[in-house]
């Protein structure tokens, strides 16, 4: 959903029964997209790209015929036949109007923005709310962490941020989008036999039991996010892979887990709500889900961060 009308084009090197073998480029995300003929006729759906061992060139790439589909296909508009259609719903995208940079200039310059209403726990998961502004001062953040690097070794390293010279570009390429993103991440937590072991070294006298073993404390489904009594449809649900493997003299943590970052309309934060509800399902429990009435002071802080973009909108 991210790369949208993407054309490439190539050279069929070899047609199989089952399969196009062409030096066409196939990237992440490209799979099962459709490959034209010079008719713009559809011949094959994308598949794999396997790279070149070496050498400049492209590696080959393979194509499922569209006669392999063909059948799965036709199954498909028979059951269609004999189904209700959904009813006709537009699904949200993210809005067309961007967010104004010069409101994220004019906040940056006054005092230090407080994180704090929109970070908070719920249940087993530490959750964050980001919107433009907050995002910009992550930013920040990272370019101030390259200043104090190159104040400390007295030089400046080129190489060390690779986006610094892109930070105009992406205000210009729309990076700030007029959205509220939710991220949901599953906390920490000490495991049971490692308290014991360290709570009895304490006993014994022991000032060191070893490194506290970390595990996380649950994993992440999905998310709900309720303006009111209704339910907003996230512009965009996503999942990211979450790994940690720290080992040192205090701490052992190796572990994995997914945690969610949902892509929400500005509107699900609007006064008219009365209340807004988080849910956070898990792959343990998915029908016993976390619930989280979000503060006052954090829904009217995300719509205020809004208050210069003229589209807010209604729930």
């Amino acid at each position: 959903m991210n790369q949208r009308k993407i054309l490439t084009t190539g050279v069929a090197s070899k047609v199989e029964a089952r399969a196009i073998l062409s030096d066409i480029n196939i990237n992440p995300g490209n799979s099962g997209g459709p490959l034209f003929n010079s008719l713009g006729e559809v011949v094959g759906i994308t598949t794999f790209g396997e790279r070149a061992a070496s050498g400049p060139g492209p590696g080959v790439s393979g194509i499922v015929r569209i006669d392999e589909a063909r059948p799965l296909l036709e199954s498909a508009r028979a059951l269609t036949r004999e189904r209700t259609p959904p009813e006709p719903a537009l699904l949200p995208v993210e809005p067309t109007e961007p967010f104004p940079i010069e409101t994220i200039k004019a906040t940056a310059k006054k005092e230090k923005l407080d994180l704090r209403p929109y970070t908070f726990g719920a249940g087993d998961y530490d959750v964050g709310i980001v919107t433009p502004i907050v995002q910009h001062r992550a930013d920040e953040g990272q370019r101030d962490a390259v200043k104090s690097k190159e104040k400390r070794t007295k030089q400046k390293d080129e190489g060390f941020d690779p986006t610094a010279d892109l930070y105009n570009w992406a205000e210009y390429a729309g990076q700030y989008q007029a959205v509220v993103r939710v991220r949901a991440t599953p906390k920490l937590r000490e495991t049971f036999w490692s308290g014991v072991r360290r709570g009895v070294a304490a006993a014994g006298g022991s000032y060191y039991g070893g490194p506290a073993t970390m595990k996380f404390k649950t994993d992440f489904l999905r998310m709900e996010l309720l303006c009111g009594a209704n339910a907003i449809i996230p512009i965009q649900p996503g999942k990211i892979a979450h790994v940690i493997d720290v080992r040192n003299a205090f701490v052992k943590a190796t572990d994995a887990t997914y945690e969610g970052l949902y892509v929400f309309p500005v509107a699900a934060f609007s006064p008219g709500c009365g209340q807004v509800v988080l849910k956070v399902f898990s792959e343990k429990k998915p029908a016993e889900p976390t619930v989280k009435i979000l503060d006052r002071k954090t829904v009217d802080r995300v719509w205020m961060d809004f208050e210069s973009w003229g589209p807010r909108g209604n729930p």
